[in-house]
């Protein structure tokens, strides 16, 4: 009996022990995460900023802001395409929230495991009309999968954030991209009732549709559901080229706009389209060249010709 009541007694004491072991690693740790409530990105500056870089694995994408409207472009490339106007909103909104800093080092060490050169490093830069502001570092997950280093180029300390930011946090041109060959951003119209006229120019076929066509806004509907496949490579664009396309749509719009998109055909199954809006009302225009499936072109040909 009093053998049992020892080892309670000895498992007692260890129970008691541990937990207090535990404790002072819980509390140090507490001394040690010093909390900063901030956001990555002022405020004020929401609805002044006009070009973001973000960096990743040596390769950057530009994010800018012309006459209203978000283009995206790699680093290296002139050609600007449409970005998803949203999807640049939300990130602006993610960088301009306020959240809780957890400062766990003055500065960085050698050997350390923040990530900040690894795969997982990603660099955010942006600009406003009057200052290029210093660099955002994010780095490589902690431990525990659940929060994301993080420092600036102007100050040595490094942070432990949340990962709210991940999904923004990519180089891919196609995923800023607005998906579709029909822009809604540049063509301002939301539904094919804004559409006048369709110009089909091709060997097989030269006409116009009209409101009065079989199905003509079920056309229009469904060329707007189109997606391509991002932004074409080549160094040059189809514009002033004398090469002849293998279809060119010409889309009037009643806002005085025209939407024309001319499709090339080339070898591997790859289809390339120029894409160019003309505005009357402000005599300017857009161009720039996309990349789609010989799937989603004979699709198209399916409903136009």
């Amino acid at each position: 009996m009093k053998s049992d009541k020892r080892t309670i007694f000895l498992w007692c004491i260890i129970f008691i022990l541990a937990m207090l072991y535990g404790a002072s690693f819980l509390g140090g740790k507490k001394n040690h995460r010093t909390l900063l409530k901030t956001a990555y990105v002022n405020a004020k500056n929401e609805d002044k900023i006009n070009q973001i870089w973000i960096t990743k694995n040596e390769s950057t994408l530009i994010l800018q802001k012309q006459a209203g409207i978000w283009y995206v472009v790699e680093e290296k490339s002139s050609n600007f395409i449409p970005a998803d106007s949203k999807k640049v909103q939300n990130f602006i909104n993610e960088l301009i929230k306020v959240r809780n800093l957890y400062k766990i080092s003055d500065r960085i060490k050698a050997g350390n495991a923040f990530g900040f050169d690894s795969p997982d490093g990603v660099t955010v830069k942006y600009q406003t009309e009057a200052a290029v502001y210093p660099r955002l570092y994010f780095g490589s997950l902690d431990f525990a999968q659940i929060s994301r280093y993080f420092m600036t180029e102007k100050n040595t300390a490094v942070y432990q954030s949340d990962t709210n930011l991940d999904v923004y946090l990519s180089s891919s041109v196609q995923m800023w991209s607005e998906p579709f060959i029909f822009s809604q951003n540049l063509s301002s119209i939301q539904d094919a009732r804004s559409v006048q006229t369709i110009k089909i120019e091709a060997e097989e076929k030269k006409s116009i549709l009209d409101s009065s066509s079989p199905d003509f806004y079920d056309v229009c509907s469904r060329f707007m559901e189109f997606r391509h496949g991002g932004p074409f490579s080549a160094e040059k664009s189809t514009e002033n080229s004398d090469e002849k396309s293998d279809l060119k749509l010409t889309f009037s719009l009643g806002n005085k706009a025209q939407a024309e998109f001319s499709f090339y055909q080339l070898e591997e199954g790859l289809v390339k389209v120029f894409c160019k809006y003309n505005f009357e009302r402000s005599a300017s225009s857009v161009s720039y060249d996309l990349k789609i499936s010989s799937w989603t072109y004979n699709k198209i040909k399916e409903i136009m010709l």
